[in-house]
C-alpha cells in the first residue's frame, strides 16, 4: 500500500541505513530484482492474499530468483485447523505514545473446497481517549500442510529446508502442521 510505503520509508530515513534499506512498491506474484538479497520474509500469511497455485508458483519462483544460493526465504503460514480456530491466540494489544489498538483476527468461515477462508481484523483504537473501531473482511488461500511443500517444490527455485512452530521450534520436516499448532 502506498500509505506502507511511505510510513516505511520515513522510518529508513529516522531510524535507518539509507543506503542498505530500501522499500519498494511490487507485486507478490511479478516482483523480481536484479540484485541477489541475501534473505527474504513474507511474514503472518502475507503469502495468503495469493490465492491461486499458479500465482503462488510464479512468486515462488521470482523470489527464489532474487535469493543468492544459499540464502533463504522464511514464509510464515496459518493452516487450516482440524476442529474449531482457537480465536483466543488472534487477539493481541500493542501501544504506543497514547495510542493503544488492541487488534482482533478471526475466521468466519472457511470453503475447503475452494480453498478459501473468509477472515475478519477487527481494530479497536483508543487515541488519547478518542475510540473507534475498524473491521476490515480479508479472503485469503485456506492452506492445507501439503499445499506449501507441494507449490515450493513445482516451483523449482527454493528447497523446503526446515520448518518451526510458532514458538519457534524446530519441527522434523514430516510433521504435519494444522492450524492448532
Amino acid at each position: 500500500s502506498p500509505a506502507m510505503l511511505r510510513y516505511a520509508r520515513k522510518r529508513i530515513a529516522e531510524d535507518g541505513d539509507p543506503v542498505s534499506a530500501r522499500a519498494v512498491e511490487g507485486e507478490m506474484v511479478s516482483a523480481r530484482y536484479e540484485r541477489e538479497f541475501d534473505a527474504a520474509l513474507n511474514s503472518i500469511n502475507s503469502i495468503g492474499y495469493l490465492r491461486s497455485d499458479e500465482d503462488i508458483v510464479a512468486h515462488l519462483r521470482n523470489t527464489g530468483a532474487s535469493i543468492r544460493r544459499g540464502g533463504v526465504y522464511i514464509v510464515h503460514i496459518a493452516c487450516e485447523w482440524n476442529g474449531q480456530p482457537d480465536l483466543d491466540q488472534n487477539i493481541w494489544t500493542m501501544e504506543r505514545d497514547g495510542v493503544s489498538i488492541r487488534t482482533t483476527w478471526r475466521i468466519e468461515r472457511d470453503d475447503a473446497g475452494a480453498r478459501l477462508s473468509h477472515q475478519a481484523c477487527t481494530m479497536e483504537v483508543d487515541d488519547h481517549g478518542v475510540r473507534s473501531s475498524h473491521t476490515y473482511h480479508e479472503t485469503l488461500r485456506l492452506w492445507r500442510y501439503d499445499d506449501l511443500r507441494e507449490l515450493v517444490s513445482r516451483s523449482g527455485a527454493l528447497e523446503y529446508a526446515a520448518l518451526y512452530s510458532e514458538g519457534f521450534e524446530a519441527l522434523p520436516l514430516e510433521t504435519r502442521v494444522t492450524g492448532e499448532m
